[in-house]
């Protein structure tokens, strides 16, 4: 596991490069398994999820590979 300061440092040091969406949402109080928060995280994770597919963004496209 790893601190939670670290993982907003990350998170912070990401936002910064290009082409890279960082949502970072801390779910107080939660633990690894997200005992009794639940009902939060997989409403944080439904909303990204929503506006994500909204923006057409869900998924990569990966480059089809060269035939020879």
């Amino acid at each position: 596991m790893v601190p939670e300061p670290s993982v907003e440092k990350l998170a912070n040091k990401l936002k910064l490069q290009k082409n890279i969406v960082i949502d970072y949402q801390l779910v107080k109080g939660a633990n690894h398994f997200f005992k009794d928060h639940m009902d939060n995280m997989v409403g944080s994770v439904t909303g990204y999820l929503d506006q994500r597919m909204g923006q057409g963004l869900s998924t990569p496209r990966r480059k089809a590979a060269a035939q020879g």
